[in-house]
């Protein structure tokens, strides 16, 4: 189940078009908190599953996150949800470098 998103949060989703159900793949970004207080979050869904949160440490400085990734899993849809779970401060996370690697 997925739940609500934060109070003013932000949900980005992209569907992965030719991925072989059963195949592994890995997702790797980087997440910046721009907050003092690192109140910014994220998490991470794949089909429908969490695979994660995204929870910088650092104030202002790009961090490495990997999940690890099955296609067909989960409801099949082959959809990545990233969805703001932080503090509704109107800061929230920087997201780069999305990338999805195959097997």
């Amino acid at each position: 189940m997925i739940p609500e998103r934060a109070p003013g949060g932000l949900t980005i989703a992209q569907s992965v078009a030719g991925l072989e159900d059963g195949n592994v793949y890995k997702i790797t970004l980087f997440a910046a908190d721009r907050d003092p207080d690192l109140d910014g979050e994220a998490d991470v869904y794949w089909n429908g599953i969490r695979k994660g949160t995204l929870d910088p440490t650092i104030e202002d400085e790009m961090q490495p996150f990997t999940f690890y990734i099955q296609s067909g899993e989960g409801d099949g849809s082959d959809r990545v949800l990233i969805i703001d779970t932080g503090s509704n401060d109107s800061n929230g996370l920087s997201l780069d470098q999305v990338r999805i690697f195959g097997p």
